[in-house]
């Protein structure tokens, strides 16, 4: 038991000794921006960096609110949100007239709940949202509304840093893509590598010329171009994260665990497998 007690030790003081050794610049960095994306695949770290964005932002005395149990952080509301379809087919009847029937196929995802988020006072505040395409998804970009605007557009006066993640960039709203200061790109080294590779890119709207449109002015001499407004990104830093330190520090599982329904999956019974022949 007490050699154990020594091995475990020894363990914890190696992770706060590698935890230094390769995650101090990262640390020292990682409360900078006011808005960031962080864009990673499965498996790539990004939930280990929200843990490290975490601990940074506790040390400084902020509160840190997220939608996962992340250890001495505060709880973002969750509801349900049905994000089925409606799928149309037609039949021929009898008589040979076609009826048509529409059919809803349920898909139900857990939301964060935007009303408390956009009524909270968050001032001096780490947010942490996670899978951020749910929230603000690409194909809903018709959905963007004044609120989201004065969500975004008060960070810095409100001194609230906001994090969002996704998988893909191309999932999350355009508009979204538009409000952040930076986006973090995260690659796993090798695929059972602790090391993720922190890419940071600076965001920028910026003009762009489209010389597809010309513009000709009549009372101008020579042409005119059209201006088109675009999202451009410029690598400004990449970092080393060393995961382990903060594997204890959080648990994803928790969203499945509490709202997805009971399990009622059925084996193939006998009988059909007598079908088979």
């Amino acid at each position: 038991m007490l050699g154990e007690q020594r091995m475990n030790d020894f363990k914890r003081k190696m992770l706060k000794l590698l935890d230094f050794v390769f995650n101090r610049k990262f640390q020292r960095y990682a409360l900078g921006p006011n808005c960031i994306e962080i864009i990673g695949m499965r498996g790539a770290g990004k939930s280990t960096v929200y843990a490290l964005v975490a601990e940074e932002a506790k040390k400084a005395g902020k509160k840190v609110y997220c939608q996962y149990p992340y250890k001495d952080c505060y709880q973002i509301p969750v509801i349900p949100k049905d994000l089925g379809y409606w799928e149309s087919k037609k039949f021929q009847q009898a008589n040979g007239t076609w009826k048509e029937y529409k059919t809803w196929y349920p898909h139900i995802v857990m939301q964060v709940d935007k009303e408390w988020l956009y009524n909270t006072d968050f001032s001096n505040c780490v947010i942490l949202l996670d899978e951020a395409r749910t929230i603000y998804p690409a194909r809903a970009f018709k959905d963007w509304s004044i609120a989201d605007d004065e969500f975004f557009n008060f960070l810095r006066k409100a001194k609230v840093n906001v994090y969002l993640s996704s998988q893909e960039y191309a999932a999350l709203d355009v508009n979204v893509h538009r409000a952040v200061d930076e986006v973090w790109f995260l690659y796993k080294n090798r695929p059972n590598s602790s090391f993720t590779r922190v890419e940071v890119y600076e965001s920028m709207t910026v003009p762009m010329e489209n010389l597809q449109k010309r513009v000709r002015l009549s009372r101008a001499k020579g042409e005119m171009y059209q201006l088109d407004w675009d999202i451009c990104g410029q690598l400004t830093r990449k970092f080393t994260f060393y995961r382990p330190p903060y594997y204890d520090l959080f648990s994803t599982d928790f969203f499945y665990r509490e709202f997805k329904p009971d399990d009622k999956s059925l084996l193939w019974s006998d009988e059909d497998l007598a079908q088979l022949g």
